[in-house]
């Protein structure tokens, strides 16, 4: 058959194939990049959406901040920015609700701390949405991927169980329920730890661990300390210390600090 074609149509023949063969090898590698650029646009999304829920966080645990609607408004405004494709609509409104009335000053007591346990309780789902829906919670990268689960799901899980700890230790109408809730916390902060080892060791520069150890091991034996000390109060039957509301003011301060830790990828941080 190929001896009644022409020598000319066989050379068009194969430089026909060879630039076929070349143009679906550019195709599969473009189409590649195209998905990696989409998988860290959707990344930097939810970075960007997180940076706003910083402040709520200190505030929603240090007490009324002065600026409350300047930061509720920086929260909707980040919905408004970037929460269209993260589905996220609901969840901000009802955290916003929930700070609204948190920081009207309407509230005061045992009403307070079950309205700041409300609030990290939503919080916790809204960044947890936000990591799903981003990307960050599916990082390919063995440091990076245990640094976000620490980062969108066990801290944020950590502080939303000692807000709800908090407000039954003020109640104290349920030991049960406070041993409960002080068991879930100290199994939070020993998933942190063995996240935090198995991000160093996919770490071989040891840039990570240089960055955030010292303040990973100050937030651990912070809250080892409180529930110590909850522990310690079960036991006797006492009333807890005031060192509950000094835990809650300096931890998010500490986690925060991770994100301006020299080392980490400023766009894979909470």
């Amino acid at each position: 058959m190929l001896r009644d074609i022409s020598t000319r149509r066989k050379l068009f023949l194969l430089c026909s194939a060879f630039v076929i063969a070349i143009a679906v090898a550019i195709y599969s590698l473009v189409a590649e990049k195209l998905i990696a650029i989409d998988f860290a646009s959707k990344e930097l999304v939810g970075v960007r959406y997180m940076e706003s829920i910083h402040d709520v966080y200190v505030a929603i645990v240090t007490g009324p901040p002065q600026n409350a609607d300047a930061i509720i408004e920086s929260l909707d405004n980040a919905e408004a920015a970037f929460g269209g494709s993260l589905q996220t609509k609901g969840l901000e409104q009802s955290l916003a609700a929930t700070l609204r009335r948190l920081w009207s000053g309407q509230t005061q007591g045992a009403s307070r701390l079950n309205l700041v346990a409300e609030a990290l309780d939503k919080s916790r789902d809204l960044i947890r949405r936000i990591g799903d829906d981003s990307n960050l919670a599916l990082d390919p990268d063995l440091d990076t991927y245990y640094l976000q689960d620490t980062l969108v799901r066990q801290i944020p899980g950590l502080l939303a169980r000692l807000g709800e700890l908090r407000s039954a230790a003020t109640a104290r109408s349920d030991n049960a329920g406070l041993v409960a809730l002080t068991a879930m916390a100290r199994a939070t902060t020993e998933e942190i730890a063995k996240n935090s080892a198995s991000a160093y060791r996919g770490n071989p520069s040891g840039g990570l661990r240089r960055s955030t150890e010292p303040l990973v091991a100050v937030m651990l034996s912070s809250v080892t300390a409180y529930l110590a000390d909850v522990d310690e109060s079960l036991a006797q039957s006492g009333e807890l210390d005031s060192p509950t509301s000094v835990l809650l003011g300096t931890m998010p301060r500490r986690t925060r600090s991770l994100r301006g830790a020299p080392g980490l990828p400023s766009s894979r941080s909470f």
